[in-house]
């Protein structure tokens, strides 16, 4: 889109923007109806991000793109621990944490080597739709094992 250092630093600050405005609301949603719904759909709205910034042809539309982005980062920056904090005991808190930011980290740094080594060969265009996909496949299969998981959990528990 050859932008300019401005809008560059305006497409960071408009994701900022909408972190701010949405972290509370999210943090909301999240206690209200569930750790897992909103771990799904805040998979869901970085893949819909990452399948739409590559169709962007104007500034404006790069800000649209990036409104998912935003909020599923916000989503997926405090639901994933807060969940682990639920399945986790107190006493193993602190080294599940430490293994979930691990993870993390690791898959960071794996994603971005080979998105841009996959970058060079196909496009970043493509990469970026492979990308969503990847991850649009991973957010069904783990929303499945999870329902699936909590309808075996519910047939076992006694009245």
């Amino acid at each position: 889109l050859s932008l300019s250092p401005a809008q560059i630093g305006s497409s960071f600050a408009a994701i900022s923007i909408v972190s701010v405005v949405t972290s509370q609301p999210t943090a909301y949603f999240a206690d209200k109806y569930g750790k897992v719904p909103s771990i799904v759909i805040g998979a869901g709205a970085l893949a819909t991000s990452f399948a739409l910034i590559p169709q962007t042809e104007s500034f404006q539309q790069l800000l649209f793109a990036l409104t998912p982005l935003a909020l599923g980062s916000t989503l997926l920056s405090s639901v994933p621990t807060a969940h682990l904090g639920d399945l986790t005991s107190t006493e193993d808190r602190a080294q599940a944490l430490a293994l979930l930011r691990t993870a993390g980290d690791v898959g960071l740094l794996c994603g971005a080597i080979s998105s841009g080594a996959l970058a060079e060969i196909v496009g970043m265009s493509n990469t970026m739709i492979g990308n969503s996909g990847l991850l649009s496949a991973a957010t069904i299969w783990y929303f499945t094992r999870k329902s699936i998981t909590q309808k075996q959990n519910a047939g076992t528990m006694k009245p």
